[in-house]
Parts: structure tokens; sequence; C-alpha cells
């Protein structure tokens, strides 16, 4: 654990020192100059590094705190400001209807609350922010937010569903949102971050050989119970998967193959965009796998793309016997 660009503590064993079920709890002593305290984890030995709580004390009793951040949306007399969105918050300032359910990303979110029926389409940003529409109804009027693919719920009437989009403004400035018309929609802020969100809560779409397209010296067949495509020769051939993102985001690419040659096979793999730019290229390589089970090779889109819809190819390898079920992009 290093404490601007000091290690404090090292090979940090939270199972030796504090089992499960159990906080462990650390106290640094640190000098911050210039007003900057920067935490971080130089490196994992195992697992994760997982925060609970963070909690800074000062050693002098009469310091004076900073003045409180500005918040992300600025107040107006159309609607209140609700700060770190959670399950339970009510949804409206003149109704009992809380949020049951919400996506992960939207969890401590600025959420602008007005009176049922009132809809707010203008409001300004403090500073860069992700601002997210949640809409009960299909709509012409976001054609330039991007669909998270996620929803959040209420509880009126059992559960109602709306659908989350989102669009970015990179800096501070007034926004005034489309003509949604009549729709049922509730408008909610977030701060631009780089983190990246929890991998496992990303979700996932997946495609199999009957979608793919590939040359004719490959063979469709039936290998430890699933359809696939396996090459017949080397230095020739090809499989091509075309897949869409919905949002913009670093995606994985995860091949699940088998090879039953006891080599390695190296194999081009390429990524294009939908007008045929070649965006990505590396070699693969697809180590032997065991008799009766499927092994899985990952790549990745290499930089942040866009959402839209994209060619991922697989040719060329160097020798025959390669045999490949699905793509998985997430």
């Amino acid at each position: 654990i290093a404490v601007n660009d000091s290690i404090y503590i090292k090979d940090l064993d939270v199972w030796k020192e504090a089992g499960h079920n159990t906080a462990l709890k650390k106290t640094i002593k640190v000098k911050v100059e210039n007003g900057v305290l920067k935490i971080h984890f130089p490196q994992s030995s195992a697992g994760q590094s997982l925060i609970s709580a963070i909690a800074i004390a000062s050693t002098y009793p009469n310091i004076k705190p900073a003045p409180a951040s500005p918040s992300l949306v600025e107040k107006s007399g159309k609607f209140n400001t609700k700060e770190w969105l959670d399950i339970g918050d009510k949804v409206y300032t003149d109704k009992n209807i809380v949020f049951s359910q919400l996506p992960p990303k939207l969890f401590g979110a600025t959420f602008l609350s007005s009176k049922s029926g009132s809809a707010v389409n203008n409001f300004t940003l403090s500073e860069g922010a992700d601002v997210y529409v949640a809409i009960a109804q299909n709509t012409n009027g976001l054609k330039d937010f991007e669909d998270t693919k996620t929803t959040l719920q209420t509880d009126e009437n059992s559960g109602k569903t709306y659908q989350v989009y989102r669009k970015r403004y990179a800096q501070a400035r007034e926004v005034t949102l489309p003509n949604m018309g009549n729709s049922d929609y509730l408008i909610i802020a977030k701060p631009i971050t780089k983190l990246e969100p929890a991998y496992d809560l990303k979700s996932s779409q997946e495609y199999k050989p009957n979608v793919a397209k590939y040359s004719a010296n490959l063979k469709l067949e039936k290998l430890y119970k699933y359809e696939t495509l396996t090459f017949e020769s080397e230095k020739e051939g090809f499989i091509s998967w075309n897949f869409d993102t919905g949002v913009a985001d670093v995606y994985s690419l995860t091949l699940r193959y088998a090879n039953q040659t006891g080599k390695d096979i190296k194999a081009k793999i390429q990524l294009f965009s939908l007008d045929g730019t070649l965006m990505k290229e590396e070699e693969a390589n697809f180590s032997p796998s065991f008799e009766g089970k499927w092994s899985y090779f990952t790549t990745t889109t290499g930089s942040m793309i866009n959402a839209g819809t994209y060619t991922l190819k697989i040719s060329n390898p160097d020798v025959k016997g390669l045999s490949i079920s699905k793509l998985t992009v997430q």
C-alpha cells in the first residue's frame, strides 16, 4: 500500500491477519504537502485490492476542513438534487415511490428529483459528467445517447422498468435534453471516471459457428457436443464473426477452441471496423488442449472502441487441426 508514491505496507495478507467476514483496519501516518494525498496499490500478488472504506483525519485538533466540493448539478427551483443515489430513495418529491433496483454504475450518482409529471429537461453541470436518462417508453428523442443495455426499476405497480441511456459531456456546461414528449423519464448524472467497471458485471454476447463466415476449406462438425469449425489445411482459410457493441469501451474477445495436434498452432487475428479499416492485428498462439476438453484464448480490442459493428477474423494457421466453436465478446 503506497501513499504519495512511498510504500508503507508491504506483503499484506488480509486472510492471515483477519480471516474471513472480519474487517481489517490499518492506520498510516503520512505528511501531506500541497494538498495532495494519493493512495494506490502498486502490486497485488493474489486476488484484487478490495477497499471497504478510507478515512482521513489530521493530527492537528484545530485544523479547518476544506470547503465541500460543489454539487455536480447546479440546483434549480424546478428540481432537487439527491446525492449518493441508492435503492430505497424516493423517485418523486410528492409520491412514496422508491427505487427498487439500480444498475451498479448508478449507485452513488446524483439524481434530479422533481414532482411526478414534471419533466426536467434543462440543467447545468459544474464539471464533465456522464448523463443518464432512464426512460419507460420507447422514444426517438435519444438518438445521441448510447443504450447501456441496463435497466432500473421502481416499486410502482410491482416494478416499473426503465431502460437506461448515457451521453458523456466532457466539461461543465448547460444541458438541454431533446424533446421526448410525454415519455416518463428520469435523469441521473455521475462524474467522469477512468475506473473500469467490475469485469464480471459487464454484459457478454456469444457468437456460434452458425452466424460465422468461413472459407471452403474449413469443416463444420460436432466436437465435444458443440458445433465447431475446424481448419483442414494450414496457411490458408479463415473464420470471421461480425459483432455489435452497445457502448464505447474496451472489449475482451474470447475464443473457445480445441487443439489436439500436440503442437502450438499460431494463427493471425484481425479486428476490422464496419468500413473495413484494420484496427488491430496480432499473432495468436493456441496451445495444445487436453483430449475431450476445451481451451480458451482471450485478447482485447486493444483500445476503447465506439458503439457499432465490428469484424473479428481468424486466419492462416501454421498447423492444420485448429477447431473453434465460439466467440465471446465482453
